[in-house]
């Protein structure tokens, strides 16, 4: 049994049958059995789902969904951390740098790298996730839908491609 933290965005979509990727939430779910695992949840994470929840949904589907998170998920407190914005701090530089040093725009939010922070301190063993930012990091595992990258990179790449062909045409 892996313990895997499970980030705002597989959560939303696992559970709004509307949601552009629910069907891959729901094949991750089968193909890695995720709900087989120890899964974990922060606070941050929490509000995040509720937040979007309340707003694609209702309030009283949020509610439901907060209560069925408390009963399956092991809730984090990421502030028992010591330091923990400094931590985080820590990993937004660390993880927002290009490969020569020189500084970026970030491709990996904070809150994202609080997640990455929480998973490293707790010793999980990774993030189910369809972020592709966390695909970049070095320092946990990501359980992640290849179909869904393979089809998210080819899309922009064809995107920018058409885009190139429309300036000069």
């Amino acid at each position: 049994m892996k313990k895997l933290i499970l980030d705002t965005n597989f959560i939303v979509a696992y559970l709004l049958p509307n949601d552009s990727l629910h069907k891959r939430s729901v094949k991750l779910e089968e193909t890695k059995n995720i709900s087989s695992n120890e899964c974990y949840v922060s606070n941050q994470i929490i509000t995040e789902v509720m937040n979007i929840l309340g707003q694609k949904d209702s309030v009283e589907y949020a509610k439901n969904m907060y209560n069925m998170m408390k009963d399956n998920f092991i809730w984090i407190n990421e502030y028992d951390i010591p330091n923990f914005n400094d931590c985080v701090l820590s990993n937004y530089k660390k993880l927002n740098v290009t490969n020569n040093g020189l500084n970026i725009k970030h491709k990996l939010g904070f809150t994202d790298c609080s997640i990455i922070t929480v998973a490293e301190y707790y010793g999980l063993d990774g993030i189910v996730t369809f972020d592709e930012g966390f695909l970049n990091n070095n320092i946990i595992d990501i359980v992640f839908s290849l179909i869904f990258y393979y089809c998210f990179s080819n899309f922009f790449k064809f995107y920018a491609l058409f885009s190139i062909f429309f300036l000069f045409f």
